[in-house]
């Protein structure tokens, strides 16, 4: 695990911001009347989302961009076109560090999360009509 922390500009954002590989994000070192190096403070991305924001402004248009995804740009590169999703290795949405990320396509993220229980199955899933012994009868019955 490395514990020293690295910037990188943020790509697209050359000279604005600058993202860390402990997932943190913060205006480049810059002068002309700026606050230097200032640390962005991350916003969850809707009202029930873990997932962490931050907002980046440019002439004054701003865009909300999501920390995994451009620590991964930075440190990793831009994704392969069959690899778009932002993976989180520990499950955990917040942690947004290097060694926590991985670039994958939707169905390694969505197989990496079912064999690790994190999506409910059978009769943990809150629509279901059935228990897993009455569709085990079902199968067994025809």
């Amino acid at each position: 695990m490395n514990h020293i922390e690295h910037w990188r500009p943020v790509l697209g954002w050359e000279g604005l911001y600058e993202v860390s590989n402990f997932g943190r994000v913060r205006t480049a070192c810059r002068s002309q009347g700026r606050q230097l190096g200032r640390i962005l403070t991350p916003c969850p991305v809707g009202e029930n989302s873990p997932y962490l924001r931050v907002r980046l402004n440019r002439n004054n248009h701003g865009t909300n961009q999501l920390v995994s995804r451009l620590v991964l740009k930075a440190f990793v590169g831009i994704p392969p076109t069959n690899k778009t999703d932002a993976g989180h290795l520990d499950f955990d949405l917040t942690n947004n560090k290097l060694d926590n990320l991985i670039w994958q396509s939707r169905r390694e993220n969505m197989l990496y999360s079912l064999r690790a229980g994190r999506i409910p199955q059978g009769e943990r899933r809150v629509n279901s009509k059935l228990t897993n012994e009455a569709v085990l009868e079902i199968r067994r019955s025809r």
